[in-house]
C-alpha cells in the first residue's frame, strides 16, 4: 500500500502503491485524486485506508489542486482537511506546500510526474512538492528551497530530501519543441536531456536532484527511490502508458 521514506521517528512521509484499495478498473485499485473519473466515494475510502495506515487521521491532510507551476505555499492549522473529501476546497493553483507545525499531514498527486518531500530536523519544517517537466523546469524545487534557506532560515544542509517513483529518463520521450526549450532556455539541465533525430528523452528525477544541489543539500541527504512508474506498471499508475488511470499520493507529516 505504501513506501515508507525513514528519517526520523516521528517523520510519517512515503508514497502510496497502486494496491491494494476500492477503486475499480481503469483507476485500480488504491486510486487517490478526485480529478479523475473515479467513483468519489472510492476514492474517499481509499484516503481512508492510507490516512489509517499513517496514523494521520484525514481531517488532518491538506490536498493542493495543481497546475503543473512553480507556485508553493505555507500552510497551517487552519489548512487541515482541504481537499480532502471534495476536490472544490483543495488549495487552488498550487504544487508545492510546506509547514512547521506538527500534526498536519500535506501530500501532492503524481503518476509519472516527480515527487519531491522535504525535512528539516532542526526546525521541524516538512515540504511536499509535486514536479512534473513543466513544474520542474520552472524550477519549482529549488524555487521552494530558496525559500527555505532565504525566509526560514534554515541550512540547506540539515535538509533532508526523498525524491520518489516516476517515469525514468530512457521512458520518458519528448518532442522538438521540450528539447528546443531546454537548449534555448536551460542549458544548464542540456546533461538530463539525450537528443537523437529520432527519438529525445529527458530525467526529470535527476534535475530535480540538481536543483537541491545547487541550492546546497549534501548529496548524501538525497534519497532517490529509483523506480520507473512507466515500467512498473503492477506497482505504479503511469499517465505517459495509460491516460486514463489512478494516481499516487507522496506525503510527509510530523506527529507532535
Amino acid at each position: 500500500m505504501i513506501h515508507t521514506w525513514v528519517t526520523d521517528a516521528h517523520v510519517v512521509a512515503g508514497t502510496t502503491l497502486r494496491s491494494p484499495g476500492h477503486s475499480e478498473v481503469p483507476f485500480d485499485s488504491l486510486n487517490m485524486a478526485f480529478y479523475v473519473p473515479d467513483d468519489v466515494k472510492n476514492v474517499i475510502l481509499n484516503r481512508e485506508l492510507v490516512a489509517e495506515k499513517t496514523g494521520f487521521p484525514l481531517s488532518s491532510w491538506v490536498f493542493p489542486k495543481m497546475t503543473h507551476s512553480d507556485h508553493f505555499i505555507k500552510v497551517t492549522k487552519d489548512d487541515m482537511g482541504k481537499g480532502t473529501y471534495e476536490e472544490s476546497s483543495s488549495i487552488p493553483d498550487m504544487d508545492a506546500l510546506y509547514t512547521q507545525e506538527p500534526n498536519i499531514m500535506l501530500a501532492v498527486f503524481h503518476a509519472d510526474c516527480t515527487p519531491v518531500l522535504l525535512y528539516d530536523p532542526k526546525t521541524q519544517t516538512i515540504g511536499a512538492i509535486h514536479a512534473g517537466w513543466a513544474g520542474t523546469l520552472k524550477e519549482i524545487t529549488k524555487k521552494m528551497l530558496t525559500h527555505w534557506i532565504e525566509v526560514e532560515h534554515i541550512d540547506p544542509k540539515d535538509i533532508q530530501v526523498y525524491i520518489g517513483p516516476s517515469i525514468s529518463k530512457p521512458n520518458f520521450e519528448i518532442g522538438y519543441d521540450l528539447v528546443h526549450q531546454v537548449i534555448t532556455q536551460h542549458k544548464q539541465y542540456l546533461p538530463f536531456v539525450a537528443i537523437d533525430d529520432m527519438r529525445s528523452t529527458m530525467d526529470v528525477s535527476g534535475i530535480n536532484i540538481k536543483q537541491c544541489l545547487d541550492v546546497g543539500i549534501p548529496l548524501e541527504n538525497i534519497t532517490h527511490l529509483d523506480e520507473c512508474t512507466y515500467a512498473m506498471e503492477d506497482k505504479y499508475f503511469s499517465y505517459r502508458k495509460v491516460p486514463v488511470s489512478g494516481r499516487h499520493c507522496s506525503f510527509i507529516g510530523i506527529k507532535e
